[in-house]
């Protein structure tokens, strides 16, 4: 209490002090009036001002022409309508500039003569300086967690043909499978067209599924071939929708625990509904959204019976926010989420439709977990460590909890006991090349306190 007041006295003392410091001359008092005038002015000049082109400088890769029609609804509009920060945000959202520098210019290429349009209006253009980042990646990665070395590479491009279509192609092997994938996309346009992605696997696995203890109580052998197609519109800057059809074929083969694992053929179609808003702040893309899924499953072929009349739902849902907090190098992080799987006479082909722990966005459960049901909630922070001219290190730290019913076993079926909770810390580093877009590597340890034990993983590369 003595301290405060001493303090309060001491700013007193050095405010009134210095009080004639801060008193206008009428000179400054002059100037202070000439620059509000100017302001004013700009001002007035902006809410005439219409944009008649936007010029983009620095393109080595991507197409110009693909710019002009992403961005093609900024002409025609007043200078004062547009939100710069929300244009940048926009361009560092499509992930494949490094840097960007947007200015608004008057009149002729050098600003040193107005121009007009047809109708009287003065004009002005919008010149957008980028650098662009690498996004053709042969691509090595390695992950290593409790649950095992995962290894492989990947051919990519966040940026093919110059469009932002997607392309991928590669594969990887762990101790328990050995993977093939290929995937291309191309992003929807905001009222202008859809946008879709195509995706293709085919693997042999032995997977090991493990209940809330970390304890393994399944083991089988898998062959698996997977194709699915989605097509998505984008109605607003914020809000998208997409429709998907899948195809799976299961070849399953138990050992141990269950009789049988049953192979079967799956076609599945569902509906998918987004709601993203994102700013930029030179450290972090923050994001708040919302996602929510529903799909049918409609299996043919089962080992232990010839068809299943009725079909398998499965429901998700995510939210999400992260919002810079007292510094442009700190944020704040939190999410809810959760999916779980109906059938109404469970088989046990369905455990290839068991949610794993990535669905309730939290890191406390074994890698190998899987279950039907799960909920959960995350909250913490992520800050800007340091800063480098190829990228940045930050680091996270979270606290985890879920709401899940456990994996057991009975012969050809499996059974999912009452809802448990668990909880527990975690916290991680991740590098951001500024160069490339996702983390090239990233550390994270976690830790079960309801079930005493720890996760971790470490990736390099990519995170899968």
């Amino acid at each position: 209490m003595r301290k405060s007041i001493l303090l309060t006295v001491f700013a007193f003392f050095v405010f009134f002090s210095y009080a004639e410091d801060f008193e206008e001359t009428p000179q400054e008092q002059q100037s202070t009036e000439q620059q509000q005038i100017t302001e004013q002015t700009a001002q007035e000049a902006d809410s005439g001002r219409i944009v008649s082109k936007i010029d983009f400088i620095g393109l080595t890769k991507t197409r110009d022409s693909y710019l002009q029609l992403r961005y093609k609804k900024y002409i025609g509009m007043r200078v004062d309508e547009i939100d710069l920060h929300e244009l940048e945000t926009q361009l560092q959202s499509e992930g494949v500039f490094e840097s960007i520098v947007i200015d608004v210019i008057d009149g002729t290429e050098d600003g040193s003569s107005p121009t007009f349009d047809e109708d009287g209006n003065p004009t002005a253009r919008i010149e957008v300086s980028v650098s662009e980042k690498i996004t053709f990646i042969p691509l090595p990665f390695a992950m290593y967690s409790s649950s095992g070395l995962i290894a492989g590479g990947m051919v990519m491009d966040t940026n093919a043909f110059g469009v932002k279509d997607t392309l991928m192609l590669g594969g990887f092997f762990a101790s328990t499978s050995l993977t093939g994938m290929g995937m291309f996309s191309k992003p929807a346009i905001e009222r202008v067209r859809p946008g879709f992605q195509f995706f293709t696997s085919i693997s042999k696995n032995t997977p090991n599924v493990r209940n809330l203890k970390n304890e393994e109580v399944l083991d089988f052998e898998n062959f698996a071939v997977s194709c699915s197609l989605g097509i998505f519109n984008k109605i607003d800057k914020f809000n998208t929708f997409g429709l998907s059809l899948g195809f799976n074929y299961l070849k399953n083969d138990a050992e141990g625990n269950f009789e049988s694992i049953g192979s079967a053929t799956i076609g599945s179609a569902g509906l998918a509904y987004s709601l993203s808003k994102s700013d930029w702040n030179g450290f972090f893309m923050s994001t708040s959204s919302i996602n929510l899924s529903a799909s049918l499953s409609k299996y043919f072929e089962l080992d232990d019976e010839a068809s299943l009349a009725s079909v398998v739902q499965n429901y998700a849902a995510a939210f999400s926010t992260q919002k810079p907090f007292l510094s442009d190098r700190f944020r704040l992080l939190a999410q809810v989420s959760g999916a779980c799987v109906v059938a109404p006479e469970k088989k046990s082909a369905h455990i290839a439709e068991a949610k794993k722990r990535s669905a309730a966005g939290v890191s406390i459960l074994s890698g190998d977990f899987k279950t039907d049901i799960i909920f959960g909630g995350t909250a913490g922070f992520e800050a800007a460590l340091a800063t480098f001219k190829f990228g940045l290190i930050s680091l996270i730290g979270k606290y985890e909890v879920v709401w899940t019913e456990d994996f057991s076993k009975n012969l050809a079926f499996y059974e999912l006991d009452d809802v448990e909770f668990c909880h527990g810390p975690s916290a991680g580093l991740c590098l951001y090349l500024s160069k490339i877009a996702f983390p090239a590597l990233s550390m994270n340890v976690s830790y079960n306190v309801s079930e005493s034990y720890w996760q971790y993983s470490f990736s390099l590369g990519m995170s899968m």
